[in-house]
Parts: structure tokens; C-alpha cells; sequence
């Protein structure tokens, strides 16, 4: 027996407890396992309101059928996939239809420039001679009549060295232009290229200006300081160039 206030043990026909002196009413123990012949069965765990309900498991589901593709309204330039490469299979180079292909050009060789450079030499000289026979000419019969050059007249020596030197000053600017205004018209060459079917471009094939003829003589000036070396390298470089080709980037070719 057990009391129902303190719930301790109280002996067997006792009508008050021991301990806490209540009227003792007969409460069995409480059994923890149920006894032989018991229903063993527990009560169902209360639903959970918030669990999702549960649904059979029917597989996998069935892929969707392939729609049509979707095209945007715009695409960025250069956001789109890159083209596809086809390589062409081997054959003859195909060129657009009404442009003819374009023929490299034929660059001058060494001998053909050689007699070009004569000609103009021959008519420079016979440009030049009125001025030759009209100022350095009496200049020189002048100072000729002294045949010791120790018993000249020191003025007189210093007047033909200024006419020399003022006729060769001359003589380079005229041959300066000659070359800068005939190279830079529209013929693009000297009366010797001309005589010998040349002309003088840039790398692109253009016709140079008038100061970048100016530039390439002023080298030449450089290639004359070579012994003749710069002159000849149009013997092994690949575009037929000599050194003040090279220098100003200049080509001389055929017509």
C-alpha cells in the first residue's frame, strides 16, 4: 500500500500513513513493463501539423518533351557562340569574283639601277654645265696661270677653293631637287628610272612625298661612306634595297 499524499509505503491495514499521517487509500505501484497478457501496444505519436504530406512514390519523372529554342530579342555583339572553322580542302587559291589577284611587284636589279644612275648622272652633268662653263670655268683659267701652286697668290687661291667649294654646294642642292621632285610626281622616278622603267614607292606601294625623297638622299650621303658596300647589298637583301633604301624604307621596282 502506498500513501496518496507523500507516496511512501505504508504496511498492509494501516488507515493513516506513518510518515504523514493522511488517510491511506490502497494505490497499487505503478508497473513499468507491462505484466504477461497485457496489451503491449502504445498510443500513435500525435501528428505534426507542419510535416508535409506524404505521397506514394510513383518513380522517376518523366523527361520533357524538347521545346523550340528560345531566340532573344537582341544579342550583344561579339556574346554569341564563335563561328564554326571549316577549313577549305586543298586547292588553287579562290578569289572574289570581278578582283583580279594582285602580282607582287617586281623589284629592280642591281645592273638596271646601275644604268639608271648613269643616265641621270649624264643629264645632270648637261644640266649643270652653263653654270660649269660660266662661273668655275674662268675661276679655274683664272688661277691656272700661276703653275707652282707655293708662288699662288693667296688671294687668289682662296677665291677659287670658295668657288669650288660654292659650286659643289650648288651642284648637290640641284641634284637634290632634280631627284626629290621627279621621285615624289606622279611618274615616281628620275628621268634614268623613267629611261629604264623603274619607280621608287614605300613598302605599301604608294608614292612617296617630296620630303621623304629629301630624307633618302640625305642618306645617300650615309651609303656613299660604305666603299661602294651599301651600294651593293641590292645583291643579297630579299627586296633588292641598299642601305638608304633600308635606312628610309623605300623599294625600287619595275613598272
Amino acid at each position: 500500500m502506498f500513501c496518496a499524499r507523500c507516496g511512501r509505503s505504508a504496511p498492509e491495514g494501516a488507515r493513516y500513513c506513518p510518515n504523514c499521517g493522511a488517510a491511506v487509500t490502497a494505490v497499487s505501484a505503478p508497473s513499468a513493463e507491462p505484466t504477461l497478457g497485457e496489451s503491449a501496444t502504445a498510443s500513435p505519436a500525435p501528428p505534426n501539423p507542419h510535416a508535409p504530406p506524404e505521397t506514394p512514390y510513383s518513380g522517376p519523372p518523366a523527361p520533357a518533351a524538347p521545346g523550340p529554342p528560345l531566340t532573344p530579342w537582341y544579342t550583344p555583339p561579339g556574346s554569341g557562340p564563335p563561328p564554326a572553322f571549316d577549313p577549305p580542302a586543298y586547292g588553287p587559291p579562290v578569289f572574289a569574283a570581278g578582283i583580279p589577284p594582285v602580282a607582287p611587284p617586281a623589284y629592280a636589279g642591281f645592273w638596271r639601277r646601275v644604268c639608271a644612275t648613269f643616265v641621270d648622272s649624264v643629264l645632270l652633268n648637261v644640266l649643270m654645265s652653263p653654270l660649269y662653263l660660266a662661273w668655275l670655268w674662268p675661276a679655274m683659267i683664272a688661277a691656272g696661270g700661276q703653275s707652282d701652286p707655293q708662288d699662288m697668290d693667296p688671294a687668289v687661291a682662296f677665291a677659287m677653293m670658295g668657288t669650288l667649294f660654292s659650286f659643289i654646294a650648288i651642284s648637290g642642292v640641284i641634284s637634290m631637287l632634280y631627284f626629290a621632285l621627279l621621285e615624289s610626281s606622279p611618274n615616281q622616278a628620275s628621268l634614268g628610272k623613267m629611261a629604264m622603267g623603274l619607280k621608287l614607292t614605300d613598302p605599301a606601294g604608294n608614292r612617296i612625298t617630296f620630303g621623304h625623297s629629301i630624307v633618302r638622299r640625305l642618306a645617300r650621303i650615309v651609303t656613299g661612306f660604305t666603299i661602294g658596300i651599301g651600294y651593293l647589298m641590292v645583291l643579297w637583301t630579299r627586296r633588292k634595297q641598299t642601305l638608304h633604301d633600308l635606312m628610309v624604307g623605300t623599294l625600287v621596282v619595275r613598272k
